[in-house]
C-alpha cells in the first residue's frame, strides 16, 4: 500500500496532490461553514426567543425540575 501511495504522490503526479490538497481544503471550509451557521442560529434563536412573563425563570423560585409537590411549602 505504501507503494502506491509513494507512486500516486510522487513528483511524476502533481495534480494528484493537488487534487487531494483542494478536498481537504474544501472539507474544512465545508465543515466550518456549517459549524458557523447552526452556531449562529442558535444564539440568534437563543435571543429572539427571550424572557416571558407568563414562564418566570429560577430567578422567580420555579424550575422545571420541581414538582408541584416539592415546591409548595409543607402543611403540618
Amino acid at each position: 500500500m505504501s507503494a502506491i501511495v509513494k507512486y500516486l504522490l510522487g513528483p511524476g503526479w502533481p495534480w494528484v496532490r493537488l487534487l487531494l490538497y483542494l478536498v481537504g481544503i474544501c472539507a474544512f471550509v465545508g465543515a466550518n461553514a456549517a459549524y458557523l451557521v447552526l452556531a449562529e442560529r442558535k444564539g440568534a434563536g437563543r435571543i429572539q426567543r427571550g424572557p416571558d412573563p407568563m414562564r418566570p425563570g429560577t430567578l422567580a423560585g420555579s424550575s422545571p425540575w420541581r414538582t408541584a409537590s416539592s415546591s409548595s411549602p409543607s402543611r403540618s
